[in-house]
């Protein structure tokens, strides 16, 4: 993969606290199709809850990006 701009730790440690926060959505939407009559209220608030984080996560990388030219293609 190409990179332009300058080599940015910020940039990978954003990259893995998004991919993290991807993972723990995915494990909560997994948990309600596995189980969508178990307390689907607490199961539904928490995957809620881990989009949102996931969305936040995406936001502050993205906005690193725009702002510090540590771009990838």
């Amino acid at each position: 993969m190409a990179s332009f701009g300058p080599l940015c730790d910020t940039r990978e440690g954003l990259k893995a606290r998004m991919r993290a926060d991807l993972e723990a959505l995915k494990y909560a939407l997994f948990a309600i199709e596995e189980h969508p009559r178990l307390n689907f209220d607490s199961a539904h608030k928490k995957a809620e809850d881990a989009r949102q984080v996931y969305e936040a996560a995406l936001e502050t990388l993205e906005r690193h990006l725009a702002t510090h030219g540590c771009r990838e293609e």
